[in-house]
């Protein structure tokens, strides 16, 4: 009785462990989001979640920081362009 007790202790034991197990997964899955922004932050993060899912969380922020700094970026390039455009009293109209 004693000896089925304690391998049925050591088989939760090793399941527990089992199950708690995490691969580590490469950092150059960090490049992903920062080409590909939001969409390889998706894509790294579909692909990561099983094996690494504090990695796979961290991918998803950096793609859409990524992301976000972008479209800061693009707002405030457009602007400076109204700007310039202004500054040579070039004319915003096409030519016809």
């Amino acid at each position: 009785m004693e000896q089925a007790q304690l391998l049925v202790a050591a088989g939760r034991t090793l399941m527990g462990d089992f199950d708690s197990y995490q691969r580590r997964r490469s950092s150059w899955w960090f490049l992903l989001p920062i080409f590909l922004s939001l969409l390889g932050g998706i894509i790294s993060y579909f692909v990561l979640r099983a094996d690494d899912p504090s990695k796979a969380k961290n991918c998803m922020y950096l793609g859409i920081v990524v992301a976000a700094l972008q479209v800061g970026i693009n707002i405030v390039l457009i602007g400076e362009v109204a700007l310039i455009a202004d500054m040579f009293n070039a004319e915003t109209e096409p030519l016809q």
